[in-house]
């Protein structure tokens, strides 16, 4: 060190020596005395830059860091080129929050020094919290390069890997890190998390068991736990570690959202509602815990609880698109129908909602019909066939539509509508790979004026001053198509003709499972005698069907020429020609309703107002009623009830508004 002035004076050599004496007691973590030796020398040379750089370090490591950066930037004032005060500089900045002057104190650090460790291992901590994974990969390689042993520095890396989505390179960079500091659990938190995004639960869950060995404390290695039953590492299964989390750390929100989504995760309602109630109570003002809650009691038929408690969470958050839709179902299930489409609207501000751009403005019904009016696409191919049954009411409003929907429809639209206007769904990768509705090049060749979402269609058509009564059947199916159907169903066996689907044709996860049932449960509700059963389900189904005929004698026609999936005009055709369908809340449903055949849907009605009877489609007769909850049992019986029914009255029980 030497005094400010840089003259050499008689103390110099005393001066030196307590220089020596403070930083050794700085390093060895006596603050106070290091402090005391600090401000002699303060008094003794004046606001020499190093002295101000070690006191406001000093300051910062006893919690003022406020005070103590602004003591760095004065040394930094006298001495801008010194590394280790930018350094410091940073540590204190960002320790207030203020990421992007601390990531620029670190960048100057880099750069004065280039083999500064510390300040390129700072730099890709900051770029981690930024959510720069890219830069931080940068930062932190070369501070691993730069301190090769720095258990830290291989941390951070494996961190910044993981975040950039090289999971298995994040893995091998944990290990270092491990091999350097094996009693440190914030490895292994990293390790499980690292292996859980390579799918591979044993290892996580033995990189789980060593952190809480390490620090039973440790709640978050609990979340995370998968419950594996591994031989010496765990057998823990279920909600066994998420709940050990609400133990080890009860007044943590966090513990009991997990705990609320891994009971959400097998079904269990009542749990959600228990866990996301003490979430909301211990964080009353985030919005998370409400949702959940909300969502819960939805599922647990307590309508009129899920409302209130979507309130609260709306006030909390006004445009939380997942409360307001949940909303909109609640007061559906309870018959306050103009609140359900009051709320409608929330769900194109869900979470899951895809993003769209370009999308011409909206066109509000009450005011002049649009010169070109685009009806964008809502999710799958099932909405689509749900909401367009509203187009002929449209299309006596506005002359010029476009619909935007999967190029599957096409043939059965453009009979149906002849001359109306088709485009394929306008998908695009969004720019974090999702997905997305990008109208700029349709917008550019159509000019559109206007444009409303298909499932705006019902809130308007089917309710209020514009409503009208729904088509059983809007979609024209092909006559020759028709007529070779009804020849090979006659070659297969006698009518009537009942058609089966159980099962949606994509990923069946475990919510999606609940609304689904296997043939077999169908099958043994349905007197099978007095049908020609054939098979709706689309997907590989030969194995299902095979069972079915190995196991019980029972023959399901299927016919393996026609793709379910994608010829959906000939599936249409085929379904036009039975004489009752059977079907989940899947597309195969929608399709069987629109083409105006009866059908019995194993769910609620669509919109789930309708109490034995559809708002949509009046050949539709749901087996639940709107007011039960989510799980209900007895559904196989219900349609086997509804089957006999058909078979002694030649219709459906439907019942009447």
């Amino acid at each position: 060190m030497a005094p400010a002035t840089g003259a050499v004076t008689p103390d110099a050599g005393k001066l030196g020596r307590k220089f020596a004496t403070a930083i050794a007691l700085h390093e060895a973590g006596h603050l106070e005395a290091a402090r005391a030796v600090y401000e002699e020398l303060k008094s003794a040379t004046g606001p020499n830059p190093d002295i101000l750089h070690l006191l406001g370090t000093l300051d910062f490591q006893q919690g003022f860091a406020v005070g103590g950066a602004k003591r760095i930037q004065l040394a930094i004032l006298q001495r801008p080129d010194a590394a280790s005060y930018y350094d410091h500089f940073g540590s204190a900045v960002r320790s207030t929050g203020n990421l992007p002057l601390a990531a620029a104190a670190y960048r100057n650090a880099c750069l004065i020094n280039p083999a500064s460790g510390s300040a390129f291992l700072n730099a890709a901590i900051v770029a981690l919290e930024t959510n720069e994974p890219e830069m931080a990969a940068e930062r932190a390689e070369r501070a691993v390069r730069l301190m090769p042993e720095n258990a830290d520095a291989w941390l951070r890396f494996g961190s910044a890997l993981h975040a950039k989505g090289a999971f298995g390179d994040a893995v091998k960079a944990l290990h270092e890190a491990q091999s350097r500091a094996p009693g440190s659990v914030e490895v292994y938190f990293h390790l499980q998390v690292a292996y859980l995004s390579l799918t591979n639960p044993h290892a996580a869950d033995q990189a789980a068991r060593r952190g809480i060995l390490l620090d039973p404390g440790r709640y978050e290695i609990y979340t995370k736990f998968q419950g594996s039953s591994l031989p010496g590492t765990s057998n823990w299964t279920g909600t066994v570690p998420k709940r050990l989390a609400t133990i080890v750390k009860p007044a943590s929100p966090r513990t009991w959202e997990f705990l609320a989504a891994e009971f959400y995760s097998v079904m269990n309602y009542t749990g959600v509602a228990e866990a996301a109630r003490r979430g909301a109570l211990l964080t009353p003002e985030r919005v998370g815990p409400y949702n959940s809650l909300a969502t819960s009691t939805h599922h647990l038929g307590q309508f009129e609880a899920s409302i209130r408690i979507s309130r609260y969470g709306l006030a909390i958050s006004p445009r939380y698109g997942d409360i307001g839709f949940n909303l909109s179902l609640s007061a559906f299930s309870i018959g306050r129908v103009a609140e359900g489409w009051r709320y409608w609207p929330r769900r194109l501000d869900m979470a899951k909602a895809a993003l769209r751009f370009s999308l011409p403005p909206r066109w509000d019904p009450d005011s002049a019909p649009p010169d070109h009016l685009l009806v964008a696409s809502e999710q799958g191919i099932g909405d689509d066939i749900v909401y367009l049954s509203c187009l002929p009411d449209l299309l006596e409003d506005v002359d010029r539509v476009t619909v935007e929907t999967d190029a599957r429809l096409f043939p059965l639209l453009t009979r149906s509508f002849p001359g109306l206007n088709l485009i394929e769904k306008q998908l695009r990768p969004g720019p974090k790979g999702e997905t997305t509705h990008d109208y700029r090049h349709v917008q550019d060749e159509h000019h559109f004026s206007h444009s409303l979402i298909s499932g705006d269609l019902p809130a308007l058509y089917r309710h209020g001053r514009r409503a009208s009564a729904p088509r059983a059947g809007y979609l024209k199916t092909d006559k020759d198509m028709r007529a070779e159907w009804q020849a090979r169903l006659a070659a297969r066996g006698p009518a009537p003709y009942l058609g089966l689907c159980w099962r949606s044709g994509t990923l069946v996860t475990s919510h999606r499972a609940i609304r689904y049932h296997t043939i077999g449960e169908l099958v043994r509700e349905i007197p099978a005698d007095a049908f020609t059963l054939v098979n709706l389900q689309y997907g590989d189904a030969h194995a299902e069907i095979a069972d079915i005929a190995d196991g019980t004698g029972i023959q399901i026609q299927n016919f393996t020429d026609v793709d379910q999936t994608n010829e959906l005009d000939r599936v249409a055709a085929l379904m036009s020609c039975l004489d009752l369908v059977v079907a989940p809340a899947t597309a195969a449903l929608a399709l069987a309703c629109a083409v105006g055949v009866p059908v019995i849907g194993l769910e609620k009605s669509y919109f789930l107002y309708g109490n034995g009877w559809d708002p949509v489609f009046p050949n539709l007769y749901p087996i639940k009623r709107p007011s039960e909850p989510t799980l209900v049992e007895n559904r196989p019986q219900r349609m086997g009830k509804a089957i006999r029914y058909f078979l002694e009255h030649g219709t459906l029980p439907v019942r009447k508004r």
